[in-house]
């Protein structure tokens, strides 16, 4: 397992988070934003199904200028969605990533978040957490004035300290941070 986090922003979060992060999505809005001729379509909607059989799921999506660390992002995977970095901003909601695809889909970014700018699309149940971005980013060790406005980053391997490995810190994080 890999830990990232996603800095998305008030206004961002305020808008979106009610769509797919604390609501939950129906298989149906993937089934009519993947064109039929995609060729991963049926394997993404066969994973749907199996992860999700109740055909329900949360979802977020990042832009393609994050193209190069979300390439990377694989099942098992666990996101921290960062709603701001003020001094006492929220670190609300743990991803743990159980379908994803490094592919482009536009259209479904349209469907579920009214513009295709989010096309890098994770699927996974929302985990509520009880964290501000100061204790995560001393945690992870960064420097007080580190900002990681708009991006989504990997956390490096041997971060945080005194965890032995990132599912070290996510089982903590569920332990102690669950919102």
């Amino acid at each position: 397992m890999r830990l990232y986090f996603h800095h998305v922003g008030e206004s961002g979060s305020r808008r979106d988070f009610p769509r797919t992060v604390w609501n939950d999505v129906s298989v149906e809005v993937v089934e009519d934003n993947i064109p039929p001729d995609d060729p991963f379509r049926s394997q993404v909607l066969r994973e749907l199904h199996s992860k999700f059989p109740d055909g329900k799921f949360n979802c977020w999506g990042v832009p393609q200028g994050a193209s190069t660390i979300i390439k990377k992002l694989t099942t098992g995977d666990v996101v921290l969605l960062i709603e701001s970095i003020r001094l006492a901003g929220d670190v609300p909601a743990l991803c743990q990533v159980e379908v994803f695809y490094p592919r482009i889909f536009s259209k479904l970014s349209v469907a579920l978040w009214g513009e295709g700018h989010f096309p890098y699309i994770f699927f996974f149940r929302t985990e509520r957490l009880n964290l501000r971005w100061d204790e995560l980013k001393e945690e992870l060790g960064y420097a007080p004035r580190f900002d990681p406005r708009g991006k989504f980053y990997s956390v490096k391997e041997g971060r945080p300290d005194g965890f032995s490995s990132h599912s070290a810190f996510v089982e903590w994080l569920r332990a102690n941070r669950r919102g």
